[in-house]
């Protein structure tokens, strides 16, 4: 299927599952998929997700979605609801799945998921950012899932953040966008809460987004080889396409950094130097 075509199919999904009308129509038809193993990518916004996603869902044994699996059911709470696009730190709470839901909740998602899913596959991979806020939900319901968690570099996630929902930040700030330091707080927040939470958890994996666009075949070869899924028939793309965008894989993180000012980089480090420490990156000096 081409990007425009995937693309207007995606936006189909979203409207079909906002409609409520469509939604008492349609659900009751709809089954839940029996004997198939989950793979939920974990990582901050603009950090390698949707690429590692991309890659994975090539496998002939895998079926990924074309749009996040947030957008595809009501039942999941997404961070854009409360007014924060790309911010789900500050809505975090608003967003939690309650115990007494967890079980009905599952239930519905698990049927939703599948209606869209490849169900001649054994694998179904699932993307969506917000997923880092249910990874006790997710791994107790779903049960033997893998979860791959993808880090970037928080200089370069920071400034994707901001780039990315520039004009779009419903909130009253300068310029309509979000300050460097907020988005800062987005990337530290979300590694932070994806580690602690996946320390209890059996099937995991990590890996970094330069290694990733550094080496795809052999980051996702030695991916396969853990999940265990077959290396035969894997395909590497070698072209992918964000937002409309088309480029060859590599790593985008020095162009993004470029953007950013000295006094943008100082704003970073007061958020999140203690945390590009601990995931392997330079702290940069910020000088004038």
């Amino acid at each position: 299927m081409n990007s425009r075509r995937k693309a207007y199919k995606a936006h189909f999904c979203e409207a079909l599952y906002r409609n409520p009308i469509a939604r008492f129509l349609y659900f009751p038809f709809l089954r839940e998929p029996r004997d198939k193993t989950y793979i939920f990518v974990l990582g901050c916004y603009n950090s390698g997700t949707t690429l590692l996603n991309e890659i994975l869902g090539h496998h002939p044994e895998i079926s990924m979605l074309d749009t996040e699996g947030i957008y595809l059911t009501p039942e999941l709470k997404e961070p854009e609801g409360f007014r924060w696009n790309r911010m789900y730190y500050n809505c975090f709470d608003q967003m939690c799945i309650g115990a007494e839901n967890a079980e009905r909740v599952f239930n519905r998602v698990k049927k939703d998921w599948g209606f869209w899913h490849d169900k001649s596959k054994p694998y179904f991979i699932e993307k969506s950012v917000a997923n880092a806020c249910w990874i006790e939900w997710l791994d107790k319901y779903f049960e033997n899932s893998y979860f791959v968690w993808i880090v970037r570099n928080g200089y370069a996630v920071s400034e994707g953040i901001r780039r990315r929902t520039r004009g779009k930040v419903k909130q009253d700030l300068p310029n309509s966008q979000y300050p460097i330091e907020m988005c800062a707080r987005q990337w530290v927040f979300t590694n932070n809460m994806i580690e602690e939470k996946l320390k209890p958890v059996k099937n995991k994996a990590f890996l970094k987004y330069e290694d990733l666009t550094a080496d795809p075949e052999g980051e996702i070869r030695s991916l396969l080889r853990w999940l265990p899924i077959k290396e035969k028939g894997l395909h590497i793309i070698r072209e992918f396409r964000f937002h409309g965008e088309s480029s060859k894989i590599r790593d985008m993180s020095p162009e993004s950094i470029g953007r950013l000012t000295p006094e943008e980089i100082r704003k970073i480090n007061n958020v999140a130097a203690k945390d590009l420490e601990k995931f392997g990156y330079t702290v940069l000096r910020g000088e004038a």
